[in-house]
């Protein structure tokens, strides 16, 4: 998700470039230009969130499986510890925003939306500081909680992402 995230920047700044446009970095919505020629920014934006969105998934049903096993209670009850399960939902709500928003910012171009554009922008923002905030904290968690009952496997795997 990362690269293609760069090299959507790279991309749609070369294009900034070779338009004519003044060399000094763009704000990041303008790399899209007005919507003409080839949509690198729309499409690029568009795959990223995709891929982050695959990429979040994942560290949230892991997340929720190491809770379950931080319980003992691996049959449907109330995963891990109380604190854990307010901020296992936070993060995971904040992770649909942030992809959510993403997805909103590559469909509507600045030009068009202005406003929406620029509140998405806003939402990435928070949406990805509460989410990297919540991440820390149950990643805390996880190491200071004495787990009931994890395999070697588990207790290896970085559990910190």
């Amino acid at each position: 998700a990362i690269l293609v995230f760069v090299a959507t920047l790279c991309l749609s700044y070369v294009r900034w470039l070779r338009v004519g446009c003044m060399p000094l970095l763009p704000f990041l919505s303008e790399l899209d230009l007005d919507g003409r020629g080839p949509h690198i920014f729309r499409i690029g934006f568009f795959v990223t969130a995709v891929l982050l969105a695959v990429w979040l998934a994942h560290i949230q049903m892991v997340r929720h499986g190491v809770l379950l096993l931080m319980s003992g209670n691996a049959s449907g009850g109330p995963p891990g510890r109380r604190w854990m399960q307010l901020l296992y939902a936070g993060t995971t709500f904040a992770a649909i925003m942030l992809v959510c928003a993403l997805v909103v910012i590559a469909v509507l171009p600045w030009h068009t939306k202005f406003l929406v554009h620029s509140s998405c922008w806003a939402v990435v923002v928070w949406a990805g500081a509460l989410w990297t905030a919540g991440s820390f904290w149950l990643s805390r968690g996880y190491a200071v909680e004495p787990p009931i009952r994890l395999s070697m496997h588990v207790r290896a795997a970085p559990l910190w992402v």
